[in-house]
């Protein structure tokens, strides 16, 4: 599944070269990542290991790309516009 995002990234980078944030963050480029919550640097460990034992991966089928931003530094996230991905046959 990370081949696949990497993927995807790769041509939507293509697609919309202006919206190249985290591709340009580090010197990793883009890392494929979905949030779940916030957690202060010293509880992240201690939250990772008590989820680890449970931890299943998850399939996944991507139908749109929604195209994200803030208003400001500390304003949350939103959706500006949605762009449906062809289906495949």
């Amino acid at each position: 599944m990370h081949d696949e995002v990497l993927s995807l990234q790769r041509r939507l980078q293509e697609t919309f070269p202006n919206c190249n944030d985290l591709s340009t963050i580090s010197d990793q480029g883009f890392i494929p990542h979905l949030s779940l919550g916030q957690f202060r640097p010293h509880n992240v460990e201690s939250f990772v290991s008590q989820l680890r034992p449970n931890w299943t991966e998850i399939v996944f089928q991507v139908t749109d790309i929604a195209l994200i931003s803030r208003s400001g530094p500390d304003d949350p996230f939103a959706i500006r516009k949605t762009v449906p991905l062809a289906k495949s046959v």
